[in-house]
C-alpha cells in the first residue's frame, strides 16, 4: 500500500531487502538439500556397518570392535553437545535478561526470551513478546546478548566494543556506562565524540577508568594514538 509513496532511498532499500529475502530462500533450499544428502550418507554408513556386523569372521576383528566403540562415542558426544547447548542457552537467556533489565530505561520490560537460534525477544510486564522495538532497544538487546554469551561461556576476560552508543539516548547511555564496567575484567570502548560528551558522560564511572586515548590524524594515510 505504501509502495507508490516511497522516496528513492526507501525504494532502493526495499529492493535490497527483497533481494536478500530471495537469497535467504535459496540458502535455505541448499541447507535442506545438504541435510537430505547427509541423512542419505548416514543411512548408507549404517547399512554397510550392519552388513559388516553380519559377517561372522568380521565380528571378532579388532577393527570391527574399534568401529563399534567409535560409533558409540560419536553418539555419546553428539547427545552431550545437544544437552550442553540447551543448558547454555538457558544460562545465556538468564544472564542476558539480567543485563537487559539493568541497561534499559523501560521499566515495564521483564526481560528477554531466547530461541533455538539465539535470537532474542523483549518481554513485556506480562511475559509476552514485544512485536516492535526501536533501534536503541535493538542495540541494548545486542549488548545484553554479548554480555550473556560472555558470562555463559569461558571465564569473563576483556571485552572490546566499537561504537556501542551509536543509537542511544542520554538515559540509556548513562545506564549502559554504569553497567558495562561491571560485566568484564577489563572493558575497552572505542567511541567517537558524537557518542560520549567527554567528562560529563564519564563522570559517574571516573573511578573505573584506567586510561583514555585519542586517535589523532597525522595525514590521510597515518594516525597516531595518544594517551590523554
Amino acid at each position: 500500500a505504501l509502495k507508490g509513496f516511497d522516496t528513492a532511498a526507501i525504494a532502493k532499500l526495499r529492493g535490497q531487502r527483497d533481494e536478500l529475502l530471495v537469497s535467504e530462500g535459496t540458502f535455505r533450499e541448499r541447507i535442506d538439500e545438504s541435510d537430505r544428502d547427509l541423512a542419505k550418507l548416514q543411512s548408507e554408513v549404517a547399512k554397510i556397518s550392519g552388513q559388516i556386523d553380519a559377517i561372522p569372521e568380521a565380528r571378532g576383528r579388532q577393527s570391527t570392535k574399534l568401529v563399534q566403540m567409535y560409533e558409540s562415542l560419536k553418539t555419546v558426544f553428539g547427545s552431550s553437545i545437544a544437552v550442553l547447548r540447551d543448558f547454555l542457552r538457558e544460562d545465556v537467556q538468564t544472564y542476558a535478561s539480567e543485563a537487559f533489565r539493568k541497561m534499559t530505561t523501560q521499566g515495564s520490560y521483564s526481560g528477554l526470551s531466547i530461541n533455538e537460534h539465539y535470537g532474542l525477544s523483549i518481554l513485556d510486564e506480562n511475559g509476552a513478546a514485544v512485536p516492535q522495538r526501536s533501534a536503541g532497544a535493538e542495540q541494548v538487546v545486542a549488548l545484553s546478548l554479548i554480555d550473556g554469551l560472555a558470562k555463559a561461556g569461558k571465564p569473563i576476560g576483556p571485552i572490546v566494543m566499537d561504537t556501542p552508543f551509536g543509537r542511544m539516548d542520554l538515559k540509556h547511555r548513562k545506564k549502559i556506562l554504569q553497567y558495562l564496567p561491571t560485566s568484564a575484567t577489563q572493558l575497552v570502548l572505542l567511541v567517537h565524540d558524537g557518542e560520549i560528551r567527554g567528562e560529563e558522560d564519564l563522570l559517574p564511572i571516573a573511578g573505573r577508568i584506567g586510561a583514555r586515548y585519542v586517535i589523532r590524524e597525522v595525514s590521510s594515510r597515518e594516525s597516531m594514538i595518544e594517551r590523554m
